[in-house]
């Protein structure tokens, strides 16, 4: 008798791992099928010699959002162990990443303090490129992202529009 519930338990345990599988493959189908439906309309609609007011207003009425990692502005905050060979004795930065959103021309860098100082690498920006990010398929350990750069000019009108191709990021 106890043999039977073992077998009953296991089989629902087999079960329940299907369906769980399942659902993680529909969910992972549908981002990669949101992902690709999204790339495809910027490479139709976001054209070099739009305007960056238009592409903007455009990209956010598909509910996509633009940025720019050199404009994120960070917090220092302690690190979790210091370390006193490191010339951030001990910080961190905690990351404002919508403060990244929608660059504009000419730009001022924010203005950061610690170990939060890395965007000073960018240099100044006049004409700053813009990034969507698509994250698309994904798996237990990797997840797929599409990384979409549009390129302006001194005049702030679109150069290139360059949709890459579904990278894996993994753990």
């Amino acid at each position: 008798m106890k043999l039977r519930w073992l077998a009953v338990a296991i089989g629902l345990l087999l079960v329940a791992a299907f369906s769980v599988s399942t659902a993680l493959q529909i969910a992972s189908n549908h981002r990669a099928s949101y992902a690709d439906s999204k790339a495809r309309w910027i490479r139709a609609s976001i054209v070099p010699g739009m305007s960056r007011a238009v592409a903007y207003q455009m990209i956010k009425s598909e509910g996509l959002t633009a940025y720019n990692s050199a404009f994120v502005k960070g917090r220092p905050i302690p690190a979790p162990s210091p370390d006193p060979r490191n010339p951030l004795n001990g910080t961190g930065c905690e990351y404002d990443t919508s403060s990244g959103d929608w660059p504009y021309k000419n730009e001022p860098l924010p203005k950061q303090e610690g170990a939060c100082t890395l965007n000073e690498l960018f240099g100044p920006k006049t004409h700053p490129d813009a990034d969507i990010e698509l994250p698309g398929a994904f798996n237990i350990a990797c997840g797929w992202l599409t990384e979409i750069t549009i390129a302006f000019d001194e005049s702030d009108r679109i150069t290139t529009v360059n949709v890459g191709t579904p990278s894996p990021v993994c753990m």
